[in-house]
């Protein structure tokens, strides 16, 4: 993607009366410059912002996308969407939290109390979407009124938040309509702060002010004091009233009364003459009648005073009167009707203007743009650069405000190391890579709750764990702490983790656990208070173990139960062993397995197996271990950046959790692309991932997928209708995506497929088992049949040499009585004695006994 295409915004306004679309750039004095642009009618599609027929709503969308289209000379793929009417709904909740153990505000805290924000609006209004958070004022340890707490010093933090919200399914029915027209939703507005950030400038919005966009089908009346959002409101009541009433009071066309009202309309009687005639044009055949044009204001009058008058209660139950110091600002197609602003005033005594989108002029259109009425889809365009631009300024700042707080942070620890010069960490059971551990540990110990920073924590359970956790800390993830258990003191002295804890197991201390699961489950059980202490607080912990083991099969398990049991989101991520390991290491496997199954959210396997199967037969075994512990980060990654890293396209906590909550077994899959049609590719590898066990993933009803690179807009509805192909036809999917700072043209995808039927999973987790058993089953089988051979082989031997003993025996007594043959027994036997046979049966007979069958097999 070029630098310029990343520059371009492309709003849509789906209104009662009209379709908009504009494709826009930014000036290099920060003005909006159109380069493209379309209109039409809506027709019968829309009714009060409301779809009623999605076919004729999407026709007049890809009419106007191709107008803009062909005018920018630029393909759309993706717009931003503006939202009104009843079905939105604004809220605002009072959060209240603890400042991390700094006690220094970071950029964490505020996402922090916007996910516990999020969280708390969607556990009780399940059926909203939410389109906006915006926090308003901060209250810092009782300081009032601070707009910009980062950097400041403090322990506790209140703000309220604004959540603007609309109903899923009218929502939905957008998305329908635009994908109709063959493109994709990038983000939802809700239209009065778009039609308000194109005509009302920061001092007004600063200073108190009050703006009501009056569309064709809806009113909209914002209200913003100090620069913040106070209150919204959308009326069912607007221009186009004002037209029908035309025509039921005149008996003709709405076109025709449209037409007046636009022609020869005024709001404002006062203003107009009692014995101007003005036409009427009726229908095709009939005569042309006339108006008294004071009789047509007196029907626009009443209509746009019932409107005002609503506006001024609203502004009433808002309590803000006083806070208005820059007055209202009338914009829409019904603020054009003269006599509009004068009737404002007269109702609302306050001064009133028209607002005017600030835009450079569209060569095309002459000053036609520059309307009242095209407030909205130019706001819509002018929002999204602003969040381009403050997004660039948010990576600036998070840069510049970490290196302040590290150095008040290095001070602080100086400071906490006095503090913590008679506490040890060992005494304690954890040993710590930082100071600052320390003073956490202490203020455990005191029962002092402090919310940590970090709300992500990964814990490595065992040699295996630590292994992966070592892989993730090298090759980092970001916003997240790590943490390091196990039961053998050498392997965690080498952990690179910011904690670690050490369990003992009784007379084997330090030394592991002996392959043994249940000596690993009882040291982890003796450790549950401080293992509670280092995850307490936490939003999402992963647990992650090698299987197969006495400590990742048996405190793995324990590990994850305590962190569901505080209430965090639980994900483990277990690799089963090889098969060469032998069917006893694959039995202690399943049944760790099973264990970790019953206490995490959901679990994400990685089959050592399948490596062989995935990779060359001549990769050295030392990096096929490697790529085991890259899946095992790529699961941990792809699903914790997805929340912690801004992106273009970002995904909040709360919607993960509402994904993996309970959801089972997960599959994750990873791929990288590059080239032409890179979109569609790097996202069919990584849902046909060779790792993979579930054979269908048409029964999942969950997608997270996270993609790192630059795309094309194109690459986004091809990856997206790919994966939603894939999975069942109701299913969520949810899609982060990450700029790459060097540009380049490579991508990646990591994609976490779940919430699979119950009977699925179960028969997943069975078969694993069922195969470890067999195997066993088999070996012993194998053992026993052995054991029976070499029995009858050693019988066999005895009766042989029995018999053989027995006939030396029977020999020696017959040689005792032996007979002298006569002259005629000679004769008879002369020839016997010297015959071949009777040579060869002498040799046979000289030859050494054969070797029993057990020292054949000691031989061999």
């Amino acid at each position: 993607m070029t630098s310029k295409e990343k520059e371009i915004v492309v709003g849509l306004d789906i209104g009662t009366t009209k379709v908009c679309a504009v494709v826009t750039t930014k000036g290099e004095n920060g003005e909006t410059n159109v380069i493209g642009f379309g209109s039409t009618v809506c027709g019968e599609g829309m009714a009060r912002a409301d779809i009623i027929n999605i076919n004729q709503t999407a026709e007049a969308i890809k009419k106007v996308a191709f107008a803009a289209s062909e005018g920018a000379a630029y393909k759309i793929n993706f717009v931003t969407v503006g939202v009104s009417g009843l079905f939105v709904n604004a809220k605002t909740r009072t959060i209240s939290q603890s400042v991390n153990q700094d006690n220094i505000i970071t950029y964490s805290d505020i996402h922090r109390l916007i996910e516990t924000a999020k969280r708390e609006f969607l556990e009780s209004s399940y059926e909203l979407e939410i389109i906006h958070l915006l926090p308003q004022e901060f209250t810092i340890d009782g300081q009032e009124g601070i707009r910009e707490p980062v950097g400041m010093a403090g322990r506790e933090m209140k703000s309220n938040v604004y959540i603007i919200a609309g109903n899923k399914s009218k929502l939905e029915n957008i998305r329908r309509s635009v994908k109709a027209s063959d493109l994709g939703v990038h983000s939802f507005i809700f239209e009065p702060i778009a039609s308000s950030l194109a005509v009302a400038r920061e001092d007004e919005r600063k200073s108190g002010v009050v703006v009501v966009d009056i569309g064709g089908g809806t009113t909209d009346v914002i209200i913003f004091t100090k620069g913040v959002i106070r209150h919204t409101k959308v009326l069912k009541i607007a221009s186009y009233d004002v037209t029908e009433d035309i025509a039921k009071g005149l008996k003709i066309l709405d076109a025709a009364a449209e037409e007046l009202k636009l022609r020869y309309g005024n709001a404002y009687t006062k203003d107009v003459s009692e014995i101007e005639d003005v036409p009427i044009i009726g229908l095709e055949g009939q005569k042309t009648k006339s108006i008294k044009k004071r009789e047509l204001a007196n029907i626009i009058e009443a209509r746009m005073t019932e409107i005002l008058e609503l506006v001024r209660d609203i502004i009433d139950e808002s309590g803000l009167n006083d806070s208005i110091n820059a007055g209202l600002i009338l914009t829409g197609g019904g603020a054009l009707i003269p006599g509009t602003k004068e009737l404002a005033e007269e109702i609302l005594s306050m001064d009133v203007r028209i607002g005017y989108p600030r835009v450079r002029k569209y060569e095309k259109m002459g000053e036609g743009l520059n309307s009242p009425k095209f407030a909205t889809v130019l706001g819509l365009a002018e929002y999204m650069h602003k969040m381009i631009e403050d997004q660039k300024k948010l990576k600036e700042e998070v840069l510049l405000k970490k290196e302040e707080i590290e150095h008040l942070r290095a001070i602080q620890n100086e400071k906490n190391s006095q503090i913590n010069n008679d506490e040890k960490t060992a005494n304690m059971g954890i040993e710590s890579d930082t100071k600052f551990d320390k003073v956490r540990q202490k203020s455990h110990k005191t029962e002092t709750v402090i919310k940590t920073e970090t709300v992500i924590k990964i814990v490595g359970v065992g040699g295996c764990g630590g292994n992966a956790v070592n892989n993730m800390i090298e090759r980092k993830i970001y916003g997240v702490e790590f943490i390091a258990c196990n039961t053998d003191s050498q392997a965690l002295r080498s952990s690179n983790a910011s904690a670690k804890l050490q369990f003992d197991t009784g007379e084997k201390k330090g030394l592991g656990s002996g392959h043994d699961p249940v000596a690993g489950r009882n040291a982890a059980n003796a450790y549950r208070e401080k293992i509670n202490d280092l995850l307490r607080n936490s939003d999402l912990v992963f647990v992650t173990a090698g299987l197969g083991k006495g400590t990742g099969s048996g405190a793995g398990p324990v590990v994850a139960d305590i962190a569901r049991k505080l209430g965090c989101l639980t994900v483990g991520v277990v690799t089963m062993p090889f098969d060469f390991e032998g069917p006893e290491i694959q039995k202690i496997a399943a049944d760790g397995l099973k264990s970790f199954f019953e206490v995490v959210d959901t679990l994400i396997i990685v089959r050592n197996q399948k490596l062989f199967e995935v990779y060359p037969d001549d990769t050295h075994f030392k990096e096929l271990f490697a790529k085991g512990n890259d899946l095992l980060y790529h699961a941990v990654k792809g699903i914790a950046e997805i929340i912690t890293v801004p992106g273009l396209i970002n995904i909040d906590f709360a919607d993960v959790k509402k994904i993996l909550k309970n959801s089972g077994i997960s599959m994750m899959g990873l791929s990288t692309a590059s080239g032409e049609g890179k979109g569609r590719r790097v996202v069919e590898e990584a849902m046909n991932h060779k790792m993979r066990d579930f054979k269908s993933l048409k029964k999942a009803t969950a997608v997270l997928l996270n993609i790192k690179g630059n795309l094309q807009a194109k690459d986004l509805t091809t990856m997206t209708d790919y994966v939603r192909s894939q999975i069942s036809a109701d299913a969520k999917l949810l899609f982060g995506q990450i700029e790459d700072e060097n540009e380049k043209e490579e991508i990646s995808a990591t994609v976490i497929v779940t919430r699979f039927p119950k009977e699925e999973v179960e028969s997943e987790i069975h078969r694993y088992t069922e195969l470890t058993e067999r195997k066993l089953d088999l070996k012993q089988k194998t053992a026993t049949q052995t054991q029976i051979e070499t029995s009858e082989e050693n019988q066999k031997d005895k009766i042989e040499t029995e018999k053989k003993t027995s006939n030396a025996d029977e020999k020696k007594e017959t040689s005792n009585k032996i007979k002298i043959p006569s002259v005629f027994d000679l004769k008879s036997n002369d020839k016997e004695l010297r015959s071949p046979d009777r040579k060869k049966s002498e040799r046979i007979d000289k030859k050494k006994p054969e070797t029993p069958a057990y020292l054949r097999r000691i031989g061999e």
